[in-house]
């Protein structure tokens, strides 16, 4: 996905960190997860993982790649839809950092491939958010919205045949999919005028590369302070990934159409504006309010009991640098304390202009550690 604040960049260093302190195993929760990129690192490098985000297509993300093991087989709803076995599985697009998905994945592709075959339909979704819809919005090209609409009506359908997993897969592969289709210059604040180049290309679901490492992998859907207070009464953990909200915008705004998507729940609120903004009001993180973001980062980290604690934050973030530092070296109590400051590359959102100038092209990312003195 394109995603703001994705650290896909930042894996090596994150990895390498964690070795510098020699930390090769046990939990490892990532409390705003995301697209789950960070999650699906620690799984593969032999964590159990537990990862977290309000957003309900984070969630899909985090069940399709942690709550798995390896490719589901489909056993139930091939026996109900014996004409999915019928469909060639051939070649596909995929996403995620396992390996390239084999033949394990054969079962998933014909159902995807089958997905795609249902004639599209224009219904409330198309008329919402695409091209010709009766809403004037157009996220999506025509047939893009067209096939999501059947599709994403039919893994509704189909959930008496699927296993939680196996429709957090497929829905998974939808969001993914419609993310890399997407008539926006960035996020889903605004769309373009003309459907561009991109977003007219044919409607592919693209496959998750899944994983059978480990086990006991967990996927929530809860206010971070809220989960760290909870994992805290199930005694001490490894290690805590944060990598909060950095500035004022809202995950829920910026990406509401995913989030429909995911809940497939427009028959309950109205689009708000010209965007059709849905309501996110328990979806606010106070991360994204300069008030609230250091009392927010401050509850975090005390409710924490974890050994070992990484931060990944930016110079361009609400809550100080200074303030950040005097945060950790509190919680650190005279353990080890490492911090880094790493070039990345700006997120743009749109292009300068009268309302708003961007300061060059690049940002200071900063990655902290916290814990124990070496030896302890």
């Amino acid at each position: 996905m394109n995603y703001i604040g994705s650290k896909f960049s930042l894996l090596a260093e994150i990895r390498a960190m964690l070795a510098r302190h020699h930390v090769t195993g046990g939990s490892f929760c990532d409390l705003f997860s995301g697209t789950a990129t960070v999650a699906q690192m620690a799984r593969l490098d032999g964590f159990t993982v537990v990862a977290n985000d309000l957003q309900a297509y984070s969630h899909a993300m985090q069940a399709a790649f942690l709550e798995t093991q390896g490719y589901p087989a489909f056993e139930r709803l091939r026996r109900e839809v014996p004409a999915i076995d019928a469909s060639e599985p051939g070649t596909r697009p995929a996403f995620g950092l396992a390996p390239a998905p084999g033949a394990d994945a054969g079962a998933l592709t014909r159902v995807l491939r089958y997905l795609e075959s249902l004639p599209p339909r224009e219904g409330p979704f198309f008329h919402t958010y695409c091209e010709g819809g009766s809403a004037g919005r157009s996220y999506f090209a025509r047939h893009v919205g067209a096939h999501c609409e059947t599709v994403r009506d039919q893994l509704d359908a189909w959930k008496p045949w699927l296993t939680e997993g196996e429709h957090a897969v497929l829905l998974a592969s939808l969001i993914e999919t419609m993310d890399l289709l997407a008539n926006t210059a960035s996020v889903y604040g605004a769309y373009l005028k003309q459907v561009k180049k991109s977003a007219k290309q044919p409607f592919v679901l693209r496959v998750p590369r899944l994983s059978s490492a480990g086990a006991g992998h967990r996927a929530f859907m809860l206010d971070g302070a809220a989960l760290v207070r909870q994992l805290a009464a199930e005694g001490v953990h490894d290690v805590l990934y944060l990598d909060p909200p950095y500035n004022h915008r809202q995950y829920h705004a910026n990406y509401h159409v995913l989030e429909t998507i995911a809940r497939w729940d427009l028959a309950s609120f109205v689009p708000k504006g010209k965007t059709g903004l849905r309501p996110g009001a328990d979806q606010r993180s106070r991360f994204c309010s300069r008030r609230e973001v250091a009392k927010a980062f401050a509850e975090v980290l005390e409710a924490a009991r974890f050994r070992h604690i990484l931060v990944s934050y930016n110079n361009e973030g609400l809550l100080a640098e200074d303030d950040l530092r005097a945060l950790l070296t509190a919680k650190a109590a005279g353990g080890a304390l490492e911090f880094h400051t790493l070039p990345y590359k700006r997120f743009r959102a749109d292009a300068d202009g009268e309302g708003r100038q961007y300061k060059g092209d690049e940002v200071r990312e900063f990655l902290f550690y916290v814990g124990p003195k070496a030896g302890a």
